[in-house]
C-alpha cells in the first residue's frame, strides 16, 4: 500500500480538476508507503497547480515518518496528502500494528463496527490495495464508499493481474459497474501498465494509460486466446476514480450483474454515461507510439490516453 508516481498523478489531476475545501477530511485504507521523496513531491505539486505556499510549508517542515513500518522516503501519509489535496487525514486498519486511528475490518460492514463519525464523513477515501488484499473485496468497497459524504470522491489502487502476493484481483468492470450502477458521477477507471525503461525502479516505473469504456465492438472471429495472449507481459492494475453524488444506504448499495448476463429485466449500467472527460494529467507522452497503443485483451474496451513517468515537467 502507498503513494507512488502514478497515484499521485491521479490525486494530483484530482485536485487539479477541483480542489478540496480546507475544512475537507481524507480516510486512507491503511497506513501508506510513500515512495516518493521531498524534492520529487515538489514536481508533482508544481505541475498540479497545488498552491506555494503549501508546498512551502511541506518543504520546510521537519518530516520524519515513525509510525509505519515500510519507510521509504522519510515522508508520512499525512504529510502526503496535506500538501497534494490540503485535507487533514483519518487513517484505518484491520490492526494497531501501524498506528492506525482506527481499527476496522473491511470483510465486515462498518455500519456494525464504525462510530457514526467515520460515516458519510470524508471528501476523500483512498484504496491504495485494499480490494486486492482482502477476503471479501466487494463487502471492502462497500466500506469504502460509506465513508464519502455526499460529493466526495474515492481512488482505488488494485492489482488486476497476477502480482505476487496479491489475495484477490478486480477488473476494470467490476469498478466501473458498481460505481455506475450505485450513482455515482464522474466514473473514471484507468488500466495502467508498467513498463522499464530503465529511469526508475518500482514502484515508480513509467506506465501506459488506458481509460477503460464498457461499451465496445467486438469483431468477427475475436478469440478470446488471442486476446488474452495481446496483454503485454507486465502486471495491470486499475486505478479508478469515482464521486458520490447523493448520501449512500451504508448497507443498501445495489449489485451490479456482470456484462455477461444482463437481460432487459436489468439496468444496463453500461449506458450510464461514460463521456466524463479525461482526468487533467501532466503526461510526458500522449502521442501514438505503436508499441504503447497496443490494445490490452485486443479490445476496445480500453483507449490510450498518455504515458505518465516517474517525474513530470512543470
Amino acid at each position: 500500500m502507498g503513494f507512488n508516481s502514478w497515484v499521485t498523478h491521479v490525486i494530483g489531476a484530482c485536485v487539479r480538476e477541483e480542489s478540496f475545501d480546507s475544512y475537507s477530511l481524507t480516510a486512507l485504507g491503511g497506513r501508506q508507503t510513500v515512495f516518493l521523496d521531498k524534492q520529487l513531491l515538489k514536481r508533482f505539486a508544481e505541475a498540479y497547480d497545488i498552491p506555494a505556499d503549501r508546498i512551502r510549508q511541506f518543504l520546510d517542515s521537519e518530516l520524519i515518518d515513525t509510525d509505519t513500518l515500510r519507510t521509504r522516503s522519510g515522508v508520512p501519509d499525512h504529510a502526503y496528502i496535506s500538501l497534494m489535496t490540503g485535507t487533514s487525514t483519518t487513517t484505518f486498519d484491520v490492526t494497531d500494528y501501524e498506528n492506525a486511528d482506527a481499527i476496522l475490518d473491511l470483510n465486515i460492514p462498518f455500519s456494525q463496527q464504525a462510530s457514526k463519525e467515520l460515516l458519510q464523513n470524508y471528501s476523500f477515501v483512498y484504496d491504495g490495495g485494499c480490494l486486492d488484499n482482502v477476503f471479501d473485496p466487494a463487502t471492502a468497497l462497500k466500506n469504502l464508499v460509506s465513508l464519502l459524504k455526499p460529493n466526495g470522491r474515492i481512488v482505488n489502487w488494485a492489482a488486476a493481474s497476477n502480482w505476487p502476493g496479491a489475495y484477490a484481483m478486480v477488473s476494470p468492470e467490476w469498478l466501473f459497474s458498481f460505481y455506475a450502477l450505485n450513482g455515482f458521477k464522474n466514473i473514471r477507471v484507468y488500466l495502467f501498465l508498467p513498463f522499464d525503461d530503465g529511469s526508475s525502479k518500482w514502484p515508480n516505473l513509467k506506465a501506459s494509460v488506458f481509460r477503460y469504456s464498457p461499451i465496445f465492438t467486438r469483431a468477427e472471429g475475436w478469440d478470446p486466446w488471442k486476446a488474452a495472449l495481446s496483454h503485454p507481459g507486465h502486471p495491470a492494475f486499475v486505478l479508478a476514480t469515482a464521486e458520490l453524488e447523493f448520501p449512500g444506504q451504508l448497507d443498501g448499495w445495489k449489485t451490479p450483474i456482470q456484462s455477461h448476463y444482463l437481460t432487459k429485466d436489468h439496468f444496463d449500467w453500461r449506458l450510464v454515461s461514460n463521456d466524463t472527460p479525461d482526468l487533467p494529467f501532466v503526461f510526458v507522452d500522449n502521442q501514438n507510439d505503436n508499441e504503447a497503443i497496443r490494445r490490452p485483451f485486443n479490445s476496445d474496451h480500453y483507449r490510450f490516453i498518455g504515458t505518465l513517468a516517474t517525474m513530470p515537467h512543470s
